[in-house]
């Protein structure tokens, strides 16, 4: 079973026996379990192990239970990830989101190597992911050869000093009050944004594929097929809201939208230089001049270090790809060795016996005939490695 909820601790403890006889036992039905599974106060195993006995026996139940309540698709969505992907540090086949700064299209793309590897530092941690069915309720594993899935994740540390009470919205034409539940934020060196969950079991769709970020804090990071892009320095953040008493967003509609924004104040900041170097060269200021080209060059200088950041790793992965493959090599050439060894020893044991065999039979023959002299013995004997002496002896 998972971690338990802090809201499970407190649950479990008022479900407790009133008495020693255990006469009094407070009992959930199952629907009232899945309801709380869907706000976040309890995990699907808990769920299961809360409910009625005979009504909810595994996690497989809770679909067909979500199907006969009537949940929405959101809601149904939701409950498979509980059920099924809310696995953690499995070794799967990677996936990275990327998105086209200029079509704002995002899309998937898969490693190309089958073992997992952070996409970048500090991104170290593993999530499962799933694939929506062709029916758009059932989900699927999103791998391949009978691996899941996996996208890199990590804990903001940053995210701890971020305080500010989480802020409740109504959209325009309905009166569903709505809670901020994660945060899109600019990655530091501007190459990419993420997506920091502010509660705990929070699912997200986003395309065709669905994951749940475990925790508070939880973040995925989205970059940019663009190389020269960078996110604007004016954008810094942007939340993301859910209906109360779900966790559950599809961000692909907002995360398209955002990269337009972003795209848009981009290239009218590359406008704003150019107008003003325009305008510095017309009026000779050569110092503001300087500082802006010194802005620009400090802009280049970043994006350079970031390529170089970027080759270093994939050269990193190369050298310890290489390194594997050699100390498998290494060890195929010892196992040969020794292989080699054994059967070496093998034939040379073999030779011993039958050299023995067959002088020891020879010296018989020798031995019966009599009409051979001791002479002739002695030279059967020699010729077949063995001492005249013994043989006269014998």
């Amino acid at each position: 079973m998972a971690v338990a909820t802090p809201a499970w601790v407190d649950y479990v403890a008022s479900l407790q026996w009133e008495g020693d006889d255990g006469a009094g036992r407070r009992e959930v039905s199952a629907e009232d379990a899945l309801s709380l599974a869907l706000k976040g106060d309890l995990t699907a195993e808990e769920a299961v192990s809360l409910s009625l006995p005979g009504e909810l026996n595994s996690a497989d139940e809770l679909l067909p239970l979500g199907i006969r309540m009537g949940l929405t698709a959101e809601e149904l969505l939701l409950v498979q990830l509980l059920a099924y992907f809310d696995r953690r540090g499995e070794d799967g086949r990677p996936r990275i989101a990327s998105a086209s700064a200029k079509s704002a299209q995002v899309s998937w793309r898969k490693k190309k190597k089958f073992h997992f590897s952070p996409e970048r530092p500090g991104y170290t941690a593993a999530l499962r992911i799933a694939r929506l069915g062709a029916d758009g309720v059932h989900l699927e594993q999103a791998g391949e050869g009978g691996q899941p899935g996996a996208l890199c994740y990590h804990i903001d540390g940053g995210y701890l000093e971020f305080r500010r009470p989480k802020g409740t919205v109504f959209k325009e034409g309905s009166d569903v009050p709505q809670t901020e539940v994660a945060l899109i934020w600019r990655l530091p060196r501007g190459d990419g944004i993420s997506i920091t969950s502010r509660i705990r079991g929070l699912g997200v769709r986003l395309g065709d594929i669905l994951f749940l970020l475990p925790c508070c804090a939880a973040t995925v990071a989205l970059s940019f097929e663009e190389k020269s892009f960078t996110v604007p320095t004016g954008f810094t953040e942007e939340p993301l809201y859910a209906r109360v008493g779900l966790n559950f967003i599809d961000i692909t509609v907002p995360i398209e939208n955002l990269i337009k924004k972003l795209y848009s104040m981009y290239e009218q900041e590359e406008q704003d230089n150019k107008t003003r170097l325009q305008q510095l060269q017309n009026k000779g200021d050569h110092e503001d001049r300087a500082e802006l080209m010194y802005c620009r060059e400090d802009q280049e200088r970043e994006r350079g270090e970031l390529e170089q950041q970027r080759k270093e790793q994939e050269k990193e992965k190369l050298e310890n790809l290489q390194r594997r493959r050699a100390e498998r090599n290494k060890y195929k050439e010892m196992r040969k060795e020794v292989i080699g060894n054994f059967k070496l020893g093998a034939k040379i044991d073999e030779g011993f016996l039958q050299q023995e065999s067959t002088g020891n039979s020879i010296f018989r023959i020798f031995e019966l005939d009599e009409g051979t002299g001791s002479g002739a013995v002695s030279k059967g004997v020699e010729a077949h490695g063995v001492h005249s002496t013994d043989a006269s002896e014998t």
